[in-house]
């Protein structure tokens, strides 16, 4: 039996083009603190020309290239958004030459490049409000981003604890043979991960990879393993946080997910586990929301949840 990939529609999915009547995002660089140059695209507010109603960063999922998320980007710039799009370190256009010694932790993901992307996000938002959609890894790790306390709402899409024996029918015994097996031989022989030959997206940088392993053997995940300070870090999230996931996920499920947002104790969430054939789709996934095949059933969900933070941060700036 052929292995079913984690991610088997990124594969299928072409570099997205702009609709006709808009510009192309612009190409954009900026840096992490410790200097790491980190590659984006900005997706400007769409005509007529006003200032955007909101400005929202787009985090990926695991060795998912910023381009995957240029379509919704796209769509969200139309209905009056900038959004900033990027790739972590090791990843895509923020890749280095050779990935062999190259140094980076799953969680300098969160500390340092989802940090600087938001502050590139705000220095080009011109006032707007700040909000987070992250995909997977993209919202876990929201409670390490530096300044988390500037945004007003986030969206976690399939973002879930990734504890091994919790996956989904055969997918948890393909995440054994990965983390058991694949990681230790590959990181060891090759200095990375060659994820893209496994359908797991991008070649992955060792130091990357081999946490994400451990986290991914550990019932608590990241809970065993980053330090008192970084999990307080966590508490500073007090916003509202709306988690979506999808029945026909083996990744993000009712088991898994659960688990993550307790780390978020002072989020005021509401998580919905949404049934692909109760919004008309045949297959959602762990990535499908963000194909244009979802675009009727899915993609205003994250807009609504963030016009209706704002909502609520008008009116308590009002009574203030």
């Amino acid at each position: 039996m052929t292995r079913r990939p984690a991610y088997p529609s990124i594969r299928r999915v072409p570099a997205p083009q702009p609709f006709p009547d808009e510009p192309a995002p612009e190409a954009i660089t900026f840096r992490a603190e410790d200097g790491v140059a980190l590659a984006g695209a900005l997706f400007t507010a769409f005509t007529p020309p006003a200032p955007a109603r909101s400005a929202i960063l787009l985090s990926s999922a695991t060795g998912v290239p910023k381009e995957f998320y240029g379509r919704y980007a796209s769509y969200l710039a139309r209905r009056g958004s900038v959004v900033l799009t990027y790739d972590y370190r090791g990843i895509g256009g923020s890749r280095p030459r050779s990935l062999r010694g190259f140094r980076a932790r799953m969680r300098d993901w969160g500390l340092l490049d989802m940090t600087a992307a938001l502050d590139e996000l705000e220095r080009r938002a011109d006032g707007a409000p700040l909000f987070l959609l992250g995909h997977s890894i993209g919202g876990q790790l929201a409670g390490l981003i530096g300044g988390v306390e500037r945004l007003q709402a986030v969206v976690s899409v399939a973002s879930s604890v990734g504890y091994w024996p919790w996956m989904k029918g055969s997918y948890r015994f393909t995440c054994a043979a990965l983390w058991y097996g694949w990681v230790p031989v590959t990181t060891t022989l090759l200095g990375y991960a060659p994820a893209r030959a496994v359908g797991q997206g991008e070649d992955l940088p060792a130091g990357v990879v081999r946490e994400w392993s451990r986290w991914c053997r550990s019932p608590r995940y990241f809970g065993d393993h980053l330090d008192a300070a970084e999990l307080a870090l966590f508490d500073r999230v007090s916003v509202p946080w709306l988690s979506l996931a999808f029945t026909d996920d083996p990744i993000s499920n009712e088991r898994t997910v659960p688990p993550l947002l307790a780390f978020y104790r002072n989020a005021r969430v509401e998580s919905r586990m949404i049934s692909p054939s109760d919004v008309g789709l045949e297959a959602v996934g762990h990535v499908g929301l963000f194909l244009p095949r979802s675009a009727g059933a899915l993609w205003e969900l994250p807009l609504d949840h963030f016009a209706a933070a704002g909502e609520q941060g008008e009116a308590a700036a009002a009574r203030a």
